[in-house]
């Protein structure tokens, strides 16, 4: 009952009339509905395709493929799916390189991404200054065996002086991969790679002898979907004694209260011997803000004391200049900014440096990371009925002449899981008199779409276009 249709679930709607189909493409039926009825607040929720939750069921994984198939056949024969797919290349072939995520060190060395003409991924690289000479610190396709899953940096932090970095990397767009840290000029591993990495968001010590990181739990594989990535932990990894600590979590600072889905980013306060950790917790926009000495938050046993809370509807900090800089929505709906010195955080006495006006304040700079649940539970009334209400699943009538879909998703997909696109379609297929295909385009070497090579890219754009010019009636694309 989570969004159905996220950034990789496209629904396409077509035109009125019925295209043609491709010739010898038959789409399986779904697998037998169940009779499953649930009750939620005195609401009675039918879920007859929940059997299709069991992902590792070989009746479901057979039924997938089988879908999978279907679709890319379908879409393979459409007479102009080629062409389109080439002219798609030609202009990103005549298009320049791409550069993105630039991050300047205080020594003036450049670490970015960065995918040249003709090169099917993204590539992390340094050069010193802006006239200086690339180096490739980490190329995901070398060494990469024909037919493996494509790998992909998730994210990548240098220290201040650009001496050293860490970076995590992912294979298939799964979302989950390894950190590794490395002496830049040699390319020299520092630590033996640490798993379990979700966008790692590395933050160095001022000195560069170690980092903060945030690393999922052992055994979280093994949880429920819901649970999988909560209790995230923040650690710290050294470079003097090699060892790694944890520091923080919901369930190891018992004492804060906190829901086990709730998180932080800790960092070395500029200047100081005192660590700050950022707490968010899931999509609630409600900041807070912890501080506690840095040299036992190094060793991993720190005591937090904290300075801001939830309550107080904080939803925007920055750290700079001996001064906490905070976006505050208490009693201010348009957001003020506040300022507070770091060595006397009492925000009872921060300072108003913005006053809410007329217009909205602008966002202040926080590191942040997603987290569960997303978009509520089913244990809340309120939050159920909110579910229910955008679930397309549990929207779809037996009997409306529903137009063409092509649910498209990511084997791999940690965000949105694949189940929730097979329930959809299946219940579209079983519903929908209208003859328009209903179909299940699955990639199984991809997830919700981050680390996607140009090449998977530009066949999902060829597919879905071609599949909404078909329906459109597009002679030049559509079977004759």
């Amino acid at each position: 009952m989570k969004k159905l249709l996220a950034t990789l679930c496209v629904a396409t709607l077509v035109a009125c009339t019925t295209p043609p189909r491709p010739a010898a493409v038959a789409v399986p039926p779904p697998l037998p509905a169940q009779a499953v009825t649930d009750t939620h607040f005195g609401v009675q929720v039918a879920d007859p395709y929940r059997h299709l939750e069991n992902v590792s069921d070989p009746q479901v994984q057979a039924w997938m493929r089988a879908q999978a198939d279907a679709a890319n056949a379908a879409l393979s024969q459409l007479p102009g799916r080629a062409a389109l797919l080439a002219r798609i290349q030609a202009v990103e072939g005549a298009a320049g390189g791409v550069t993105t995520t630039v991050i300047r060190t205080d020594s003036g060395r450049l670490f970015f991404m960065r995918r040249n003409p003709g090169e099917n991924q993204f590539k992390l690289v340094w050069r010193d200054g802006p006239d200086g000479t690339d180096h490739v610190v980490f190329d995901p396709e070398a060494g990469v065996a024909a037919g493996a899953q494509p790998r992909a940096v998730m994210d990548f932090t240098p220290s201040k002086d650009g001496s050293k970095l860490a970076y995590a990397v992912q294979a298939g767009g799964g979302e989950i991969g390894t950190l590794h840290v490395i002496d830049v000029a040699t390319g020299r591993e520092l630590t033996p790679p640490a798993d379990r990495i979700r966008y790692a968001g590395a933050s160095w010590l001022e000195d560069g002898s170690g980092f903060f990181y945030g690393r999922l739990r052992e055994g979280y594989d093994k949880l429920p979907p819901g649970e999988r990535f909560g209790d995230r932990t923040t650690h710290f990894r050294s470079l003097v004694d090699g060892r790694d600590r944890a520091v923080f979590s919901a369930s190891r600072n018992p004492e804060l209260q906190l829901p086990t889905f709730a998180g932080a980013a800790i960092l070395q306060i500029p200047g100081t011997q005192t660590a700050a950790a950022i707490v968010f917790a899931g999509v609630d926009r409600n900041l807070q803000l912890l501080v506690a000495d840095l040299a036992a938050a190094r060793q991993g046993g720190p005591v937090w004391k904290r300075v801001v809370s939830s309550a107080d509807e904080v939803t925007g900090i920055d750290i700079g200049h001996g001064h906490f800089y905070l976006k505050s929505a208490r009693n201010t709906p348009r957001y003020r900014l506040l300022r507070m010195p770091v060595a006397d955080p009492l925000l009872a006495r921060a300072q108003e440096l913005v006053p809410q006006g007329d217009g909205a304040l602008g966002e202040v700079g926080v590191a942040r990371d997603g987290n569960v649940p997303e978009f509520g539970t089913i244990k809340k009334e309120d939050e159920f009925k909110a579910l229910l209400a955008m679930s397309s699943y549990h929207h779809i009538k037996d009997g409306v002449r529903y137009p063409a879909v092509m649910a498209v998703h990511g084997i791999n997909d940690i965000r949105v899981d694949v189940w929730q696109s097979a329930k959809f379609t299946s219940r579209l297929q079983q519903a929908n008199p209208s003859g328009k295909p209903v179909l299940l385009r699955l990639e199984y070497d991809s997830g919700h779409g981050q680390g996607s090579s140009r090449a998977q890219l530009q066949q999902r754009m060829a597919d879905v276009f071609a599949f909404m010019l078909w329906q459109f009636g597009d002679q030049g694309v559509g079977p004759k």
